[in-house]
């Protein structure tokens, strides 16, 4: 609007000097043309005006040029007849003091300059002379030009400027109330926004929702209204709508890196794989020392078995200087997928070396011991687990497990049995329990946990108590 505003005012000081200022002279040339630019301006918006005070400076030229002045010559030669007397004078007076042969040199030199003078004044009158011709002549052609154009016009556009005023001066009054409005719009929108994030932050999400709707009503380009209602429609699962409201924020500003990521992450949440990774990775465009982004792309690219462009992200996470013990097991979870077992196990080393007190992690580098059938290593992080978090019923089973395939039967039915005392109902504890007594010879009280074991829903029990249980 500014630009607008500031082209129309040049627009209007331009016409108008053009309208009110006049040239120097005669600004017709010989051949019929308007000399100059800004003389053309001038023609073109006094029109009329602009031929006619032409047409009259060329008649005053014409009749100043027609009598010849007074000569240069003549004019000289009155004041050089003074200066002759007044030499006179002085030699008659000098007659004592110079003789007569310097007498004679003062007045030879006299005439001589005398002579070179009325040479000079010869060709200043030949000069003045025929600049005056040509002058004439010069007028009789522009003046027959000017009167013929007199005639031609036949519309003065002096009405049309004065429209031309009045027009641009109505847009420059709409254009500026137009600007206050538009002031008005967006503060009022800025308001209603503020109520919107009161709304929000008391988990008021449909209330605000309409805040954010009304506020982005008065003003289109509320960037943070888009995004805000995004954030309102994400909490309320309304995720399609939400990706719309930050698909919009992005048009406003494509460059905003937090708008990429929140449409990322409910991409992510909807299983949208591949847009939820063109999200993360436009973050990263824009903000490539990020190493959060990395992250979520990352896990992104594991849902897409893509394990290769996981770990090279999260590397990257690591490499610009995270020291995130998540980044570490996130990244040792995918080398355990792809059996790059010892690189798994060196992984949540270095993520329990930053987080010594995780038992999660401990359990996972458990699974890739065992994967990696070192079943005593596992047993040991499993039991390092459980010593951090004594109710971790996994880390039991799979200890369990574990002390199965090293056939410390004992060992596993006491790991089954804390299981089952944490969770009553957990069928495959009963199940790999009563597996165990087999193997010790204990039948009937394997039968025993058989038959639950099937009762909570795994139908292999039964078939095994065909064979063990009579």
């Amino acid at each position: 609007m500014f630009k607008a505003k500031f082209i129309l005012v040049v627009i209007i000081i331009i016409c108008s000097y053009l309208y009110f200022t006049n040239p120097n002279g005669i600004a017709i040339t010989k051949d019929g043309k308007v000399d100059g630019l800004i003389n053309n301006g001038r023609a073109i918006l006094q029109s009329g005006k602009f031929w006619k005070l032409q047409l009259e400076r060329a008649n005053i030229n014409y009749n100043k040029n027609l009598t010849p002045g007074e000569s240069m010559s003549s004019i000289m030669q009155e004041s050089d007849q003074d200066l002759r007397e007044y030499y006179k004078e002085v030699d008659d007076n000098s007659k004592g003091i110079y003789t007569s042969e310097e007498v004679m040199a003062n007045s030879l030199r006299r005439k001589a300059d005398s002579i070179e003078k009325a040479g000079n004044y010869r060709e200043s009158d030949e000069w003045s002379e025929k600049s005056r011709l040509e002058t004439i002549e010069d007028c009789k052609i522009v003046i027959p030009i000017i009167e013929a154009k007199l005639i031609n016009i036949k519309n003065s556009y002096t009405l049309i400027f004065l429209v031309i005023c009045i027009i641009v001066f109505i847009i420059l009054v709409a254009i500026t109330r137009h600007q206050k409005a538009i002031v008005v719009r967006i503060k009022k929108s800025s308001e209603i926004c503020s109520r919107g994030d009161s709304c929000f932050n008391r988990r008021l999400f449909s209330e605000a929702i309409a805040c954010y709707s009304k506020s982005i009503e008065l003003n289109s380009k509320n960037l943070s209204a888009y995004s805000k209602r995004g954030d309102a429609k994400t909490y309320l699962k309304d995720y399609k709508n939400a990706i719309a409201d930050y698909a919009k924020a992005m048009e406003i500003n494509p460059n905003y890196e937090n708008t990429y990521i929140k449409s990322g992450f409910v991409k992510n949440s909807q299983r949208d794989y591949i847009g939820a990774i063109a999200d993360f990775s436009k973050a990263i465009e824009i903000n490539p020392q990020n190493g959060d982004n990395y992250s979520k792309r990352g896990s992104a690219k594991i849902a897409l078995k893509d394990y290769t462009g996981a770990i090279s992200d999260l590397t990257k996470v690591l490499n610009i200087g995270s020291k995130d013990a998540s980044v570490y097991a996130l990244r040792a979870f995918v080398k355990d997928t792809i059996e790059d077992y010892d690189g798994a196990i060196a992984d949540y080393s270095k993520a329990i070396k930053i987080k010594p007190k995780d038992a999660d992690i401990y359990y996972r580098r458990g699974e890739a011991k065992s994967h990696k059938l070192d079943y005593d290593g596992a047993i040991a992080d499993y039991t390092k687990a459980i010593e951090i978090y004594p109710y971790d019923t996994p880390a039991y089973f799979i200890r369990g497990e574990n002390k199965i395939s090293i056939r410390d039967f004992k060992g596993a039915i006491a790991d089954f049995t804390k299981v089952i005392e944490i969770n009553p109902e957990h069928a495959n504890a009963y199940y790999s329990r009563g597996l165990s007594k087999i193997e010790l010879g204990q039948n009937d009280r394997a039968c025993m946990d058989l038959r639950r074991a099937g009762e909570l829903g795994i139908d292999k029990a039964f078939d095994t108590m065909q064979q063990y249980c009579h």
